[in-house]
């Protein structure tokens, strides 16, 4: 009787476990998100209506990054002139920084701060785009260091939840990205 009712409770304590590594695995298990058109992820996370200078927007959403690091990640690329890029950035709460690099090579991270560049500064804050080392790599039109003086602006905590929102802007090619970033909140 005493081995039985010891090898239930081992049962009951296995199934328990189980049952907690399962939810604990749900975030990463879940289905990948629906394709949706760059426009309407746009309207939606940007800004509607649409403003008219905006054209050739691009849409990334790296399901392996999402899954394993981020509820939501969107990364876009789009044309817009300078007027309806501050346009945007003036309708909500961004912050200016001095500096914005992506690292490419194995870890895929996006960096961005002020005052001199890169490390050891208070007001600093970064975000994982894509995972090179994983197999996630961006898109060709992803080449944020390509450009020579872009501006970043940054938006923490949006709707009070852990989401960054970043816009980087280079005025020479009247190009932006806006990358959205719903995180674990770790």
């Amino acid at each position: 009787m005493w081995c039985r009712n010891r090898c239930i409770a081992v049962a009951c304590v296995a199934v328990v476990l189980m049952a907690a590594a399962v939810l604990a695995m749900a975030p990463i298990l879940r289905p990948p998100a629906v394709p949706r058109s760059p426009c309407e992820v746009f309207r939606e996370h940007v800004c509607d209506p649409i403003p008219q200078s905006v054209t050739d927007v691009k849409l990334d959403q790296p399901d392996k990054v999402r899954t394993l690091f981020a509820n939501e990640l969107y990364v876009m690329r789009f044309k817009i002139n300078k007027v309806d890029l501050m346009s945007i950035v003036n309708a909500r709460p961004f912050k200016e920084f001095d500096w914005v690099e992506y690292v490419e090579r194995q870890d895929g991270v996006l960096h961005w701060g002020r005052g001199s560049h890169p490390f050891g500064l208070h007001d600093m804050g970064l975000c994982l785009l894509y995972a090179p080392a994983m197999g996630v790599v961006p898109p060709d039109w992803f080449k944020p260091n390509e450009w020579q003086s872009p501006k970043v602006f940054v938006r923490e905590r949006v709707g009070g939840k852990d989401r960054t929102q970043i816009l980087i802007y280079d005025e020479d090619l009247s190009e932006a990205y806006f990358i959205e970033h719903h995180h674990w909140g770790f």
